[in-house]
C-alpha cells in the first residue's frame, strides 16, 4: 500500500497515511485532520479551519444572494414606479400625491360651478331657455351653456378620483417595496457581525 507523507497542521508531527485517505486524527495530539491536495502537493488542515472556512463561503454566497435580491428589487421597482407617474404642466413625469389630486379636482369643480352660474345668469338675462322656440337656430345657445359647466363638474371629480386612487396605489406599492428592502438590508447587517466574528477567530 502506497503511503503519504504529511505533517499535522495543528502539532507539526511527521505522519505517515495511505496515500487515498481523506481524513484522518493526529496520534501525536489527536486533532482531526483534512488532508487537501494542490496538484502534486499534500498537506494537512484542521477541520475546525476547513468548517469555518466552508462557513465563510457560506456566509459569502447567502450575502451576495441578499445584494442580488435588493438589486432586483429596485430594478423592479423602477419599471413599475413609471407606471404611476404623472406629466406636470412642463412636460416632466411627477410622482402623484393625493393633495394634488385633490387641488386639481376641485379647481375644475370650481370653474364648473362659476361656468354654470354665469351661463345660468345670462341665459335667464335674455330670456331664453332650453325649451324655447323660435329665433333661430342659436337662440337656444345661451340655454345650453350650463350644461358645460355640469360637465365641468362631473370631469373635475371624475379625474380628481383617478388621479387621487393612482396617489393611492403609488403610496402602497411604495410602502411595500421600502418594507421589503428594510427586511432584505437588516438581513444583510445580521450576517455581518456573524462573519466578522468568525474572521477574528
Amino acid at each position: 500500500m502506497k503511503l503519504l507523507s504529511l505533517t499535522c497542521q495543528h502539532c507539526g508531527a511527521p505522519l505517515e497515511v495511505p496515500a487515498k485517505i481523506t481524513q484522518l486524527t493526529c496520534q501525536f495530539c489527536g486533532t482531526r485532520l483534512q488532508v487537501q491536495r494542490t496538484g502534486a502537493v499534500a498537506y494537512t488542515e484542521s477541520l475546525g479551519d476547513a468548517a469555518q472556512q466552508l462557513a465563510r463561503i457560506s456566509d459569502n454566497t447567502e450575502q451576495l444572494k441578499v445584494e442580488q435580491e435588493i438589486a432586483r428589487l429596485d430594478r423592479d421597482w423602477m419599471m413599475s414606479r413609471e407606471q404611476f407617474m404623472v406629466r406636470g404642466k412642463d412636460g416632466q413625469l411627477d410622482v402623484p400625491g393625493k393633495t394634488s389630486a385633490l387641488i386639481g379636482g376641485a379647481i375644475v369643480i370650481v370653474f364648473g360651478l362659476i361656468w354654470t352660474a354665469m351661463a345660468a345668469s345670462i341665459a335667464g338675462a335674455v330670456g331664453v331657455g332650453i325649451h324655447q322656440v323660435g329665433g333661430g337656430p342659436l337662440s337656444a345657445l345661451p340655454g345650453f351653456l350650463p350644461c358645460f359647466g355640469v360637465l365641468f363638474i362631473v370631469g373635475g371629480i371624475f379625474t380628481s378620483l383617478i388621479a387621487y386612487g393612482k396617489a393611492r396605489a403609488f403610496q402602497e406599492h411604495q410602502r411595500a417595496y421600502h418594507a421589503e428592502r428594510n427586511r432584505l438590508l437588516a438581513e444583510l447587517a445580521q450576517s455581518a457581525p456573524a462573519r466578522s466574528e468568525s474572521d477574528s477567530t
